[in-house]
């Protein structure tokens, strides 16, 4: 199974790709949690691209996985990436014993530079550890005693070494072997989404996991569409976990049909309470906001495009949701063809 890493439950796959990371600059920030594992294979890649933005000759983490034994000021846990002393350190369970080794000199600042850990089943029948770097070996070695972990939490970066002066994107895990079948990640939920970049629109494209979504909230993001379909065509997605099997699936869904925007949420006992808009242009940018906010006691969900309020509804069962899965483009359309930028999800207190 394969998992990418910033938390949400993701669904089980095999031999799949979990995302931990989405590509987006993060940076590495001391005790930040970003996913649990609950097994992590024998086999198993582990990829990710890293950004200095400067260095210094202080121990500095930057991914460290750890199943909560032993823990203590010294301790390297399952698998550790640091910066010590003018290069890159990694630190995994070899041949039964806690192996750190240095196999990396410093890598060019202000540059992504791509970095693979792996262990994978060779053809003598155990175990091969290496650490590749832009595509090429850096570090291998034999490991004929290897283990199974469980609860499996993944830090950038740990609680008591400084964090590396730099940033982190696209961390992904492929877990297990093939056809093997093991739970999925579950990422770190989050207080609120930003989301600034632009990013085109995909097909199941899970970009958090919030813990809430209070009574009153504000959605908003900027949309540029490509071109129109007479189908349903995703663009957000936010849920607590199916497409509208129960209240709160569509808090809301946002869809692009027929050019018009579809915006559908939860009110007044309905799943599907709709909204449509007048047809929307091609190829300009379109700020699309969604609140939900209490006036004189009672609840008022709005939407507005560019500014101008174009629906209102007073919602008498609005509820606080937790868990909430948040998709640019979910699981269950085809997703829009367009981009979106400055995807803002805040609560307000």
């Amino acid at each position: 199974m394969r998992v990418i890493i910033g938390v949400v439950l993701l669904s089980v796959v095999t031999h799949g790709l979990d995302v931990l990371i989405r590509d987006h600059k993060t940076p590495i920030k001391k005790k930040e949690l970003v996913a649990r594992i609950p097994i992590l294979a024998k086999s198993y890649k582990i990829s990710f691209d890293i950004n200095p933005n400067f260095y210094s000759l202080d121990s500095k983490n930057i991914l460290f996985f750890e199943d909560g034994t032993n823990v203590g000021n010294f301790h390297l846990g399952i698998l550790g990436f640091w910066y010590q002393n003018d290069g890159f350190v990694i630190n995994a369970p070899i041949n039964g014993k806690s192996y750190q080794k240095k196999i990396l000199d410093k890598f060019p600042l202000n540059v992504w530079t791509n970095i693979v850990i792996s262990q994978q089943l060779n053809d003598r029948n155990f175990y091969y550890f290496t650490v590749n770097v832009n595509g090429e070996n850096a570090f291998s070695i034999d490991n004929k005693n290897t283990e199974v972990f469980k609860n499996v939490a993944v830090y950038a970066s740990n609680s008591w070494n400084l964090p590396f002066d730099g940033s982190i994107k696209n961390l992904t895990l492929e877990n297990g072997e093939p056809g093997e079948h093991l739970p999925p990640a579950v990422l770190n939920p989050k207080d609120f989404v930003l989301n600034t970049d632009k990013e085109i629109l995909k097909n199941d494209n899970l970009v958090a996991v919030l813990s809430k979504l209070k009574k009153s909230f504000i959605i908003s993001f900027d949309l540029k569409l490509n071109s129109f379909s007479n189908e349903i065509r995703s663009v957000i997605h936010l849920t607590l976990g199916e497409d509208n099997v129960k209240y709160g699936d569509r808090i809301p869904g946002v869809w692009i049909s027929k050019q018009k925007l579809q915006v559908v949420f939860a009110i007044n006992g309905n799943n599907n309470n709709l909204f449509e808009s007048k047809p929307l242009p091609l190829d300009v940018w379109i700020n699309v906001d969604i609140l939900q906010q209490y006036e004189w006691g009672l609840n008022y969900f709005y939407v507005y495009i560019n500014n101008k309020k174009v629906y209102e509804i007073l919602n008498r069962n609005e509820r606080l949701f937790t868990n909430v899965k948040v998709y640019a483009g979910d699981p269950w359309h085809e997703a829009q063809d367009g981009s979106i930028q400055n995807f803002r999800v805040f609560n307000i207190c």
